[in-house]
């Protein structure tokens, strides 16, 4: 019996490793096994130098009962910017020239309706959108447009120029909030970004703190107001805007009872070097 025990087990080794063999031989031999298993990712939809085409979306809606101001057809163009920096997770962005962008019909979708819309033309921004791949690194800023002719198969020309700026961000504490209202928070992180304490209001079961910011609003990415070194969430954070004013407020922070043991915590943006990255794509395919 322990001789044939042997036997079967030695028979067994046998059949799992010409097994194995026929599995590898099966998966070398066959054509798009390895593709299958391995996704191969689509390829860019064209490149100029630091600047990629991340996406273009054509959206044409038919509705009834909507809204005259409805973007119903419209376009997004998304840029994607390699900034060759692997570490930074934060950018501000500045599109400071973009020049007629036009469909192979001789529509121009960037009209001035359009470009009164796109927030980087006007100004610096925070990017909301971050990507990493293929070792490259970078925000992706996205255009809206008109939407192209209907019988377009390109765009003719896009050409532009960016200016990308590497973002970190730090933590202000400004002590005994009370003092420092209606005045200007200095700071050396602050000579482009004006913060003032506008008003305090304090009711009987939480309180409401408004701070005024103009220049470069979006260089204060974050604040809130700590007691006693223990920092608060506002029930609501808002803002609004009018012309270079942004007005922020936080209401409803309750155990706030604003004294000299009251701190206003900003956070800001740090800035690295500006880069001044140009684009030129031309015939650019849609779908």
């Amino acid at each position: 019996p322990l001789y044939d025990r042997k036997i079967r087990m030695l028979t067994s080794r046998r059949y799992l490793f010409y097994l194995g063999v026929l599995l590898i031989y099966y998966c070398n031999c066959t054509p798009g096994f390895a593709q299958e298993q391995v996704p191969e990712r689509t390829p860019p939809t064209a490149t100029s130098g630091q600047v990629e085409i991340d996406a273009i979306r054509i959206t044409r809606i038919e509705a009834s009962d909507a809204s005259p101001e409805a973007d119903l057809t419209n376009m997004q163009l998304s840029m994607w910017i390699d900034v060759k920096d692997a570490k930074a997770r934060a950018f501000l962005v500045r599109l400071v020239k973009l020049e007629p962008i036009v469909d192979d019909m001789g529509k121009v979708l960037s009209t001035d309706d359009r470009r009164r819309d796109i927030l980087p033309l006007a100004k610096e921004v925070l990017a909301s959108e971050l990507k990493t791949s293929r070792d490259r690194n970078g925000p992706v800023v996205s255009l809206w447009l008109d939407a192209p002719s209907r019988g377009a198969s390109q765009l003719k020309s896009l050409k532009g120029r960016f200016e990308v700026t590497p973002a970190g961000t730090e933590t202000l504490e400004l002590e005994n909030l009370p003092s420092i209202v209606g005045k200007q928070v200095k700071h050396k992180l602050l000579t482009e970004t004006n913060v003032m304490v506008k008003s305090i209001e304090w009711g009987d079961y939480s309180t409401d703190v408004t701070l005024e910011v103009t220049g470069q609003h979006d260089r204060l990415i974050n604040w809130t107001v700590a007691q006693d070194g223990q920092p608060l969430t506002p029930a609501s954070l808002s803002k609004s805007a009018a012309g270079d004013l942004v007005q922020s407020s936080g209401k409803g922070f309750r155990r706030l009872r604003p004294n000299e043991n009251t701190s206003l915590l900003i956070t800001v943006a740090t800035v690295g070097e500006k880069q001044v990255i140009d684009f030129e794509f031309t015939d650019i395919d849609l779908p």
